[in-house]
Parts: structure tokens; C-alpha cells; sequence
């Protein structure tokens, strides 16, 4: 997604109303309208099995809602509609996206979809969203993505049981971390990437240090504290309240680039996104509502774009997804003030950035996936909010 910041925002609104170069005519007496964010938090990631355990997706959607709508300053009543990635959804019952909604205090009349795009699912949300803003079918909307990696359950085929026993499925593994064509596990794909593209331990080990010690940088200037909300939880009997991102202090350099490698000789742990709790949201709006409201913009959606490549290529679809982005907008990479890129792998930032040509300097500067965790069906909404947020004026 292509975003811009709330001074370029400004310079289109003069007197509260929208300049002519903020909507574009489609056809006769339809506008489309820009659709810009105005408000957006995340609860605080929790590793697996770790401090947010204790929430379902369900209950950490709603924080992340609640939160955001409280942030805009706006009524409930005021969502017109909800969208909300969300991977892992079995168990969690019928409509996880509504279930979430509704938890956060919004109206029974509010609309809802879940969105399951995998790593993407936030980010579809969001994209969907801002595709019904722009032309007018809603007016305000909270789009995001959660999941709850500690709760994902594990499954049995219904029929006879079998001699020899039964084989349960883990549907963390299963539906979120494997190739449906090939069988195989994200990390594969990422080592056959590395090899193709020539990407070795070091390199990879060497971002995903400096994502670790961005994030510590980024915890101690308190550059989260702006988007996190924090949530209640139980500890044993005690009620506690969490407001930090749990995996970052997890690190040990010492043993960093001595991490397991499952999947051949240079995709490691260490240089892998941690499976992660957690859930983020965001409000849009259409021109005519920011102004309608008073709103205070953070940032303009200038364009988004979906890409695709073989199955088992995905590590580079990123790169595809921009170059098609830009070259819609008329810009360069050369016109891109930061870049955020979900750290599946270290070398999936590697390869993007390789591909781009970009420098790793301008990407994900406050740390990544590899440092706080990456809950599936969060992470895109994670990544474009903090891309909101860090954004200075003119950029």
C-alpha cells in the first residue's frame, strides 16, 4: 500500500473541503473519492504460548477495535462497516471478523467480513476497504487483521477411525505455514529463494540482528508506545496488564547465528518471524466524510496492488506488487520516503530489496517480524499502520 502523510494530506483541503485533485470523475455524476487513515492501534504482540495466551483473536480484534474508534474520536454508531484478516479462524466460530466488532461495543447493524489472504489478510482488509470508500458505498470504516497463534486447535478428519490409531493436524502448520501444491513449508520456500537469489547465512543472520536491535531501539525511545494499547490478561490468578511487545527481549546474540536451520543450510531461526498473538486496526474515510466530521487525517492512500507469482516464489511477490503499484502512479522507488516489508524471513526483505533495488537502511526501521512476532492475519494491518505513524510530514 502506497500511503502519503497528513502535510501532503493538508495541502489538498482548503476550508474543509476537498480540492478537485482529491476526486476523480468515473462516469457521469460518479465521483471517486480519496480515502485517507485517521486513526489506528495494535494491541502489544505476544510470543506463542506466551503472555497473551489467554485471548482468543477474537478478544484481541476487539482491543485493537475499541481502541481505534476511541482514538478517532467518533460514536460506534459512526462504523458503517468492519473488515478484519484473520488466518487460523477454526474454532473461533462463526464470523470471526463480526464476533470482533461487536466485542468492541460497535452496532449490531454494523456489516462484517473476515479476510484470509494469509501474511496479506490485514492488508487486503484495509485495501478492500479503501476500494468501498473511494467509491462512496461507505463513508467511514475500521479494517485490520488478528490472530491468536497460541489458540490455533488441532484437527481430526471425521469418519471410522482407523487401525493404527489417529493422526491429529496442526493447523498452525497445516493451513498457515504450508505450501498447498508442493508440501512445503514456508521456510523451504524461503531456503530455495535464498539459493536462487545467492543470499547466505550471514547476510540473513546480519538483518535479523539489526531487526532485533531496531525494535530494542524503538521500545527504549518508546516510538510504540503511539500505537499499542494495552490489554488485560491472566497470570495464574492475578489479572495483569500488558503494554509491550513480548519476543524482543527473547533475543540472545549470543547464540543468534548458531540457530537451527530446519529447512537447509541458511534460513535460521534467528533470522525467522516468531509465531505471535496479536491484533491491529484501522479507521478510513473518504473525502467527503473527513470533511463532513472534521476528521484529522494521518496519512492518504495513494494506491495499493495485489501480485502473484508460482506458489512457492512468494518470498519475492512483494517486489512485482510494487513495481506495478509505482508504475500506476507515475512515481519511482526513488520517490518512496520508507518501506515497510513483512519479515516472513530475513531474506524476504533481502530479496525485495535486491530486487527493488532499494537499501535495508528505509525498511521496516523500527524492526520487524523477526524482532516482535508475526501473527498471520495481523501483520499486514501491523505493518501499515506503523508505516502511518512514522511518517514525517511531507513524505
Amino acid at each position: 500500500m502506497l500511503l502519503t502523510s497528513s502535510k501532503s494530506v493538508s495541502s489538498l483541503l482548503r476550508g474543509g473541503r476537498m480540492l478537485n485533485s482529491s476526486s476523480r470523475l468515473l462516469s457521469a455524476g460518479r465521483v471517486v473519492e480519496d480515502v485517507f487513515i485517521v486513526s489506528c492501534a495494535r494491541t502489544p504482540l505476544g510470543s506463542m504460548e506466551g503472555r497473551l495466551k489467554g485471548l482468543t483473536a477474537i478478544q484481541l480484534g476487539s482491543a485493537a477495535i475499541k481502541a481505534t474508534v476511541e482514538k478517532a474520536g467518533v460514536k460506534t454508531d459512526m462504523v458503517e462497516e468492519v473488515m478484519m484478516g484473520c488466518v487460523l479462524q477454526a474454532g473461533l466460530g462463526q464470523a470471526p471478523a463480526r464476533q470482533a466488532a461487536l466485542g468492541a461495543g460497535l452496532s449490531v447493524s454494523t456489516p462484517c467480513t473476515t479476510v484470509n489472504k494469509v501474511c496479506a489478510s490485514g492488508l487486503k482488509a484495509i485495501t478492500l476497504a479503501a476500494a468501498e470508500l473511494s467509491l462512496g458505498h461507505r463513508g467511514l470504516m475500521v479494517a485490520g487483521g488478528m490472530e491468536s497463534l497460541s489458540n490455533t486447535p488441532f484437527t481430526l478428519k471425521r469418519g471410522v477411525t482407523p487401525y493404527g490409531g489417529l493422526k491429529l493436524t496442526d493447523t498452525c502448520n497445516h493451513d498457515g505455514l504450508t505450501d498447498a501444491y508442493s508440501g512445503w513449508h514456508m521456510g523451504k520456500c524461503a531456503e530455495e529463494m535464498a539459493g536462487k537469489l545467492g543470499i547466505g547465512r550471514q547476510e540473513q543472520d546480519d538483518y535479523g540482528i539489526e531487526s532485533y536491535k531496531r525494535a530494542e531501539k524503538a521500545i527504549k525511545e518508546k516510538v510504540f508506545d503511539k500505537e499499542i494499547v494495552p490489554v488485560v490478561t491472566k497470570e495464574g490468578k492475578k489479572e495483569v496488564s500488558v503494554n509491550e511487545d513480548e519476543e524482543v527481549g527473547r533475543c540472545n546474540y549470543n547464540t543468534f547465528r548458531t540457530t537451527r536451520t530446519y529447512w537447509g543450510d541458511t534460513v535460521g531461526v534467528g533470522s525467522s518471524s516468531k509465531l505471535a498473538d496479536g491484533a491491529a486496526a484501522t479507521m478510513l474515510v473518504n473525502s467527503s466524510t473527513l470533511a463532513r466530521y472534521g476528521l484529522t487525517p494521518l496519512a492518504r492512500v495513494v494506491g495499493y496492488s495485489d501480485a502473484a507469482v508460482e506458489p512457492t516464489d512468494w518470498p519475492i511477490a512483494p517486489a512485482l506488487g510494487v513495481k506495478q503499484m509505482l508504475a500506476k502512479q507515475g512515481l519511482g522507488v526513488k520517490d518512496i520516503s520508507l518501506w515497510e516489508i513483512n519479515e516472513a524471513f530475513a531474506v524476504v526483505v533481502l530479496a525485495n530489496c535486491e530486487l527493488l533495488g532499494i537499501d535495508t537502511t528505509n525498511v521496516n526501521t523500527h524492526g520487524g517480524a523477526i524482532a516482535v512476532g508475526h501473527p498471520f492475519g495481523m501483520s499486514g494491518a501491523r505493518i501499515t499502520n506503523h508505516l502511518v505513524l512514522s511518517l514525517e510530514k511531507g513524505q
